[in-house]
């Protein structure tokens, strides 16, 4: 996430997380949190073009919202 320092902006109520099932990315939402606290709705996204693999993303996709959810404790 990028801000510049004279932003302003009103309480953001939904955030968009695009994810490699990256362990930097559980950082970038706690460093999100620490910012903005928890008041928001998170929605993970992850890109691919392999549909045979699609049980797997979705499973990949579960233990990241588990280890985020985590995190947010």
């Amino acid at each position: 996430m990028a801000i510049p320092t004279e932003a302003s902006f009103e309480q953001v109520d939904k955030v968009g997380l695009l994810s490699n099932f990256k362990e930097e990315e559980v950082q970038t939402v706690q460093d999100f949190v620490n910012i903005m606290g928890k008041d928001f709705e998170l929605k993970l996204m992850h890109v691919h073009y392999d549909h045979s693999s699609e049980n797997r993303i979705e499973d990949k996709l579960e233990v990241w919202k588990y280890k985020i959810k985590n995190t947010l404790v």
